[in-house]
């Protein structure tokens, strides 16, 4: 069963938002250079925008000098509110968690695979599941 920390947290997310939050983004499987060649999928785990070694969640969030001036409108919101730039808190904290959507948004690193990342108040509802039936 869920945590009431994971339940909390997930509570007014969208699907999309809680599989890339607290799924890959946490894990690390989100298709960044650092994992994708981890499982074999291209063959150098380098950053393409920075030429950095590797693409991890870590440098793609907080590092990587090609999302700089995104990144900074990110610490600018978060210090306005007096929340830390940290990736714990980036990934834990509900108040950080509109704010951490919209940097993902602006970046348009991860629309290829989830399309519009735009904060979960502002988004569209997910499309209703199709249920599949055995014949």
């Amino acid at each position: 069963m869920p945590s009431n920390k994971f339940t909390t947290l997930t509570n007014n997310l969208l699907r999309r938002h809680t599989s890339i939050l607290l799924i890959q983004l946490r894990m690390g499987h989100v298709p960044l250079n650092h994992h994708l060649a981890c499982i074999q999928k291209i063959d150098s785990p380098s950053c393409q925008g920075c030429g950095a070694h590797f693409e991890t969640v870590y440098h793609y969030l907080l590092i990587c000098p090609a999302y700089r001036f995104t990144r900074h409108l990110l610490e600018l919101q978060l210090f306005s509110e007096r929340l830390a730039v940290a990736i714990e808190h980036l990934l834990t904290n509900n108040k950080s968690l509109p704010h951490l959507f919209h940097f993902l948004n602006r970046t348009k690193k991860l629309k290829h695979i989830f399309g519009s990342l735009t904060p979960p108040t502002q988004a569209q509802p997910d499309p209703p599941r199709v249920a599949v039936h055995e014949a």
